[in-house]
This record gives C-alpha cells, structure tokens and sequence, in this order.
C-alpha cells in the first residue's frame, strides 16, 4: 500500500499588502528584484535602465515627474544664459567698450566664428557630459558678446524697452503652450518657409537697403515670426528631445529669446526715428 503524500507547511502569506503596492512604495529610480547589476561600479546593465531614461526615448513619453524635472532643468539653463548675456552686454555698453571696439571692428568676427564653431560643438557632443555644458557656456557667452555688440549701437532706454517687452512675450507664449491641447507641429513648414523668406530680404537689405516703411515691416513680421517658432519650439522639446538633451532644449529657447529680442529692439529703433 502506497503511502501519503506528506505536506508540507505553507508559506507564510502577507496580507493586506500585495505585490503591486510593495512595488509602488519603492523610490523611483530603485532598481527591480532580479534584476542584473554591474557589483564593481553599482550601476544598471544597459537592459536594465529605465525605458525614461534611454536615448531615443522623447521627453512627453516619461513619467510626469520626469517632465517636470526635465522643464526645469532646461529653464534654469535658459536663465543663466540670459543672466550671462544681459552682463556681458551690459559690460560691452561702457563708454571704453564702446570705444575700442569702434575703433577694431575686427573684433565682431571673433564672437561670429566663435558661435558657429561651438554651435556645431554642442550639437556634435550634446549626449556627453560636461562636454557639452561647457560648449553651451562658450556659445552663450559668444552670443553675449555679439548682442553687447550690437546693443552698444542703440539708446539704452531702447534696449532696456525691447528687454521687458521680449521678456513679457516670452513668458507669456510659454505659459500659453504648457495650458494649450492645441498641437503646434503644423505650424514647422510655415515657420521654415518664413525664416527663409527674412534670411533672403535680409541679404537683398544688404546690397540693397530698404527705406524705413518696408524695414518696419521686416521687423514686425519678425516678432510674429519668432513669436510663432517661441510656440513651437517650446512644444517640441518636449517631443522630440530625450532626457539627456536638455542642452539642445535651453539652446533653442535661448536662440528664440534672442532673435525676438532683436525684432522688438528693431522696431522701437525704427518708432524713434519716425
């Protein structure tokens, strides 16, 4: 006669705690039971990190904590660029600064070939840190001197206008496109066919200067122009750009600030001289 089968004691069962809320207790970035890790460095097999935080993975597809960590990374990012190119233009606007640089205007090729080398430098490096914060800081501070440059040429009341209205614009457009559900995507092919449009009628200017209406009118479809890529860029960041690229997203904001600052100085510089 075949004997019983012997039994065992079961597990002790946990109760009113299940699985899923053991799970939801754990820190974000926690690492997961089984899974496997490098002992030596204490850090994650490439299988093993988060789908947030893999390149390729947009921003808008994140955890919302992760958004808003990535937004405010980019915008602290943006506001020391401004606060550097408000001192370095500031600084470039002193009688003396003024005078040299009049006297060798060589000197604006040095901040041109300057953003254009570290530009190309941020994009090439932008998944590499510090590398790339570092080219960022160059091409601020190249940008920086540029504005100063050309500041220096206008009544400082003007420039501080053109400021507080660019930075009441700004805001504004940005505060309307995190409220919005409109999708601005549509808006990339118009955006690129009107910064066509003003590179052509600038160069024309250059050989053939326009009289004060149609200068007007340039710099009036400039703002809306740049007000219009304030909206879009600001959409796309968060599309397009993974976590680790929030580098390129200050970049961008930092470039539509700039060029709708200059519309508006343009136009208040043309309103006085009516």
């Amino acid at each position: 006669m075949a004997s019983p089968p012997k039994y065992t004691d079961s597990p002790t069962k946990g109760y009113g705690t299940t699985s899923t809320d053991a799970a939801a207790v754990q820190p974000l970035l926690a690492a997961q039971a089984g899974s496997s890790r490098n002992a030596w460095m204490n850090q994650p097999a490439e299988d093993d990190i988060p789908e947030d935080f893999k390149i390729g993975v947009a921003v808008i597809d994140c955890d919302a904590s992760i958004r808003l960590a990535f937004i405010r990374k980019v915008y602290a990012i943006l506001f020391v660029q401004l606060l550097v190119t408000s001192l370095v233009a500031l600084g470039l606007s002193t009688g003396p600064a003024v005078e040299f640089t009049g006297q060798h205007p060589w000197i604006m090729w040095i901040p041109i070939l300057g953003s254009f080398t570290s530009l190309a430098g941020v994009y090439w490096k932008r998944h590499q840190h510090p590398a790339n914060l570092i080219l960022l800081g160059l091409f601020t501070i190249f940008e920086a001197m540029m504005v100063g440059l050309v500041t220096s040429y206008y009544d400082s009341r003007i420039v501080l206008q053109a400021l507080f209205i660019t930075l009441g614009v700004f805001t504004g457009l940005t505060l309307f496109t995190f409220q919005t559900k409109f999708d601005f995507s549509s808006f990339g092919p118009f955006l690129f066919a009107g910064i066509m449009g003003l590179l052509t009628a600038s160069l024309v200017q250059i050989f053939l200067p326009f009289n004060q209406n149609v200068d007007f009118a340039i710099a009036a479809f400039s703002v809306l122009l740049f007000s219009g890529f304030v909206l879009y860029d600001t959409q796309q960041i968060m599309k397009r750009l993974s976590v680790d690229e929030a580098i390129l997203g200050a970049l961008t904001l930092y470039l539509d600030f700039l060029n709708l600052f200059l519309s508006i100085l343009r136009i208040l510089n043309n309103a006085k001289d009516r």
